[in-house]
């Protein structure tokens, strides 16, 4: 009996402590699809983090170019976006859009959207890219 009250509240311990996260949390990892989805219904503040040979290489269409390698990168995302909008963060991978995500977090950004497998995911999809 011991062992099954032990094992109720270490489940219960967890489902608690994973619902805690997801409200509290403004970060949101979302799929290329997922946001390809969002784009052909709204405008919404999308950047690329990328290196500007990155982004000229190809990248989806009204992105802004911020790169997050570049100093200063905080400063422009606040000077270009509003804190109180949705914003949507690619790169190549998601690898540096995650680290710019918990960025603009402890910023003060309301939401935040990191793009999972980036523009070599999006591209994977054959989804649009432009130059």
């Amino acid at each position: 009996m011991f062992k099954r009250v032990v094992l109720i509240c270490v489940f219960l311990g967890t489902i608690i402590s994973c619902t805690s996260q997801q409200k509290d949390s403004s970060i949101v990892n979302i799929s290329v699809t997922e946001l390809q989805q969002i784009l052909a219904t709204k405008k919404v503040q999308l950047i690329d983090v990328r290196t500007s040979f990155e982004f000229t290489q190809g990248h989806i269409k009204n992105a802004m170019f911020i790169n997050f390698l570049e100093e200063g990168f905080i400063q422009q995302v606040e000077e270009k976006l509003n804190k109180k909008e949705p914003v949507y963060i690619y790169c190549r991978t998601g690898n540096r859009s995650a680290y710019a995500a918990k960025d603009l977090y402890k910023k003060g950004f309301n939401k935040v959207y990191n793009v999972l497998g980036g523009i070599t995911s999006w591209k994977n999809k054959n989804f649009e890219i432009v130059k």
